[in-house]
C-alpha cells in the first residue's frame, strides 16, 4: 500500500506526514440544490484534531469531537458483512466500532449512515490545516448588518475570539432558564437555542440556533450542550462549543468565499507544488483589486 499527500480542504495545499490538522465528517447530500456550501456534502460542524498518518487517516487523534462524532456515526451506520474481496470489502459494526475502523471504513468505500426516515448516505471527512485554520480564525471577522428591536439597522462584526468570550455567559443563561419554572421560556430552550430579547450572547445563539437539515446530524450540539448543562458539565459543554464554533465559523467563510465541503481529492499524489497556487494567488488578487476599481468608477 502506498503512501500520499493528502488535500487541504480549505486551501487546497498538500497535507504532509505528520501535519496537525482538523478532521471534519461528512454525509453526502441527496438534495439537488447548489446555493450553499453544503450543496454536495454535508459536515459535521463538530471537528476533532489529528496529525496526518501519510496514509490517508490520522494518528494521536485528540479533541472532544472524536466522542460526540464517533457516537453519532455508530449509532447511524449501515451494518456491512465482509464482501467478495476480503481485503477491501471490510465488515463494518458498531460493536468496536470507533476511530480506527472510522478511517479504514471511508479507505475502503464502506462507510454508510442511514437515520429515521432517511436514504443511506456515504460517510467521508475533509481535513484541514490546523495553522492556516486557525490563523484565519484569529483574524477574519464577520462584518454583516440586520434589523434591531426598534426595525432599524444595525451593522456588526465579530470574530470567533469574541465568540469563546461568550461561552461562559451563554452557558449561565442555559443554566437560569433550566432553573426556571418558566415553561415557555424552556421550549424556547430546546426549540431554536436563541432568546432575541437577549443581546448579550445573540451572536453565539445565532450559530447555535441555526442547525438545519443541510448539516449533518451526527451531533445535536444545542441539545448535548443543554443536556451536559443540566447534569453540570459545564466545562465538557464550553469545548464542545469551543470546537462546533470552529466549524460553523468556517461554513459562513466557505459561504462567502463559495467554497463547498468535500473530501480532499487527489488521492495517491505525492506533489507539493507551490509555484501554482502562489500564481492562483496573485491572479485572484488582481481580479479582486479590478473589480474594486470598476465599483469605485460607479
Amino acid at each position: 500500500m502506498g503512501c500520499w499527500n493528502k488535500t487541504c480542504g480549505l486551501t487546497r495545499l498538500h497535507i504532509t506526514m505528520g501535519e496537525p490538522v482538523y478532521v471534519f465528517a461528512l454525509e453526502k447530500a441527496d438534495a439537488h440544490e447548489r446555493c450553499y456550501s453544503t450543496a454536495f456534502w454535508k459536515p459535521c460542524l463538530v471537528p476533532w484534531e489529528a496529525e496526518y498518518n501519510d496514509y490517508g487517516g490520522g494518528e494521536n487523534d485528540h479533541g472532544i469531537g472524536i466522542k460526540y462524532v464517533m457516537n453519532g456515526v455508530r449509532k447511524t451506520l449501515v451494518e456491512l458483512e465482509v464482501g467478495e474481496n476480503p481485503y477491501h470489502d471490510i465488515a463494518v459494526k458498531r460493536e468496536g466500532f470507533g476511530l480506527e475502523q472510522f478511517y479504514e471504513a471511508v479507505h475502503e468505500g464502506r462507510l454508510l449512515s442511514k437515520s429515521l426516515m432517511r436514504k443511506e448516505t456515504e460517510v467521508d471527512f475533509v481535513m484541514m490545516k490546523k495553522s492556516v485554520v486557525d490563523d484565519l480564525l484569529n483574524t477574519w471577522e464577520i462584518k454583516d448588518c440586520r434589523l434591531d428591536k426598534n426595525n432599524e439597522l444595525e451593522y456588526y462584526s465579530y470574530g470567533y475570539d469574541d465568540l469563546l468570550d461568550d461561552i461562559p455567559v451563554y452557558l449561565k443563561e442555559i443554566k437560569q432558564h433550566l432553573d426556571s419554572d418558566d415553561n415557555l421560556t424552556l421550549m424556547r430552550l430546546y426549540s431554536d437555542g436563541r432568546d432575541r430579547n437577549n443581546t448579550e450572547t445573540k451572536f453565539i445563539k445565532e450559530h447555535v440556533g441555526d442547525i438545519m437539515h443541510r448539516f449533518s446530524n451526527f451531533v445535536d450540539v444545542r441539545n448535548q450542550v443543554i443536556k451536559l448543562v443540566e447534569n453540570d458539565k459545564q466545562d465538557e459543554a464550553a469545548e464542545l462549543l469551543k470546537y462546533f464554533l470552529k466549524g460553523s465559523m468556517l461554513n459562513i467563510f466557505f459561504e462567502m468565499a463559495r467554497i463547498n465541503w468535500a473530501p480532499g481529492g487527489h488521492e495517491g499524489s505525492q506533489s507539493t507544488e507551490l509555484d501554482a497556487h502562489e500564481t492562483l494567488v496573485d491572479v485572484i488578487k488582481e481580479a479582486i483589486v479590478r473589480e474594486r476599481a470598476e465599483a469605485e468608477e460607479y
